[in-house]
């Protein structure tokens, strides 16, 4: 503990991701509080924070529209799931790894609503969303649109696929 001095710990921070130098604060802290140390090298390091999702620019509706319109032309036949899931995407806005397990049930066209309640797992699995409940989301007009321009596939219960019909990933691979 005693060899790690401020330029290390600062080294060291910007080398791990952002939690593990949480967890080194606070480690160093108990260190101080318990006289092993006599300063927290890891305190008031001033690290550039990430921006998250608060500067993000958004797709307006015409480069939605666009990349749909574009999906569909370059994927064939798999172009109008393709230009759906771009759809959904960006009008309904689920995670990826919950776009990737919705279910034909989930989706309410008369009341134009879509239920999530599932997501996808580090490992593939299907796991109940971010905190643990299932939401309702209300689905625009686009979005049901493009969803009934999709092929029905009776072999399964998802409402999107890969081109070759089966379910997504996280990372939905378009070839």
């Amino acid at each position: 503990l005693l060899s790690v001095d401020r330029p290390l710990a600062r080294k060291m921070a910007a080398a791990w991701p952002r939690g593990t130098t949480r967890v080194a604060r606070s480690l160093f802290g108990d260190a101080l509080r318990d006289g092993l140390v006599e300063q927290n090298p890891f305190s008031q390091l001033r690290l550039e924070t990430p921006k998250g999702r608060k500067d993000i620019d958004a797709l307006t509706e015409a480069e939605i529209h666009d990349l749909a319109t574009i999906a569909e032309r370059v994927h064939d036949d798999y172009g109008p799931e393709a230009a759906a899931i771009i759809v959904t995407l960006g009008y309904v806005g689920p995670r990826p790894g919950e776009l990737c397990v919705l279910r034909r049930d989930d989706l309410d066209v008369g009341a134009r609503e879509l239920t999530v309640r599932f997501t996808l797992d580090g490992t593939g699995r299907e796991k109940p969303p971010k905190n643990g409940k299932p939401r309702v989301v209300t689905v625009p007009p686009p979005a049901l649109n493009a969803i009934a321009r999709i092929p029905l596939r009776l072999n399964s219960p998802y409402l999107f696929h890969t081109p070759r019909g089966r379910r997504l990933s996280k990372i939905p691979s378009l070839s």
